[in-house]
């Protein structure tokens, strides 16, 4: 079988992608310069993972290209910003309106909570059995593709 779509895009919104210069204490654009990027969360299927890529709109440079895992800690700081930190850096999202943030942080919650939920699952089923089907489909896959209408799409 091909890998080539065992990844897809399970949410999409429009957003400033900030990065957090903790030596200046401030928010910074991510990329060469200030701009609105199309932000998703893709879902391997295979592997049952997710990251966050963002694209810049006008020139399509990647700007956030962040795995997710489990036991994220993320922090929707205001309607339309939601924040959270890997092992490197402190990212943002500022969206263009608050139907947008929403639909972005309720799926990033629900890929930690699968993540959380897939962690708990492999760790008891490998310490009970040796045949594991820790992400192999079932109900762990309850995440459909979401997307937020908006006006003068790119």
């Amino acid at each position: 079988m091909s890998q080539t779509n065992s990844e897809q895009s399970i949410v999409s919104a429009k957003a400033n992608v900030m990065v957090y210069d903790d030596m200046g204490k401030k928010w910074n654009p991510s990329g060469a310069a200030p701009g609105l990027s199309k932000v998703q969360i893709y879902q391997h299927l295979l592997n049952q993972t997710y990251r966050v890529v963002g694209r810049k709109i006008q020139d399509h440079e990647v700007v956030i290209n962040c795995s997710l895992q489990k036991n994220l800690k993320y922090n929707q700081a205001n309607q339309t910003f939601l924040q959270w930190r890997d092992s490197k850096q402190v990212y943002g999202l500022h969206f263009q309106c608050k139907d947008e943030a929403d639909v972005f942080t309720q799926t990033l919650k629900m890929a930690v909570d699968n993540l959380n939920r897939l962690a708990i699952s492999s760790s008891s089923s490998a310490s009970s059995t040796s045949s594991s089907n820790a992400g192999a489909g079932g109900d762990n896959i309850s995440i459909g593709k979401r997307s937020v209408a908006s006006a003068g799409s790119s």
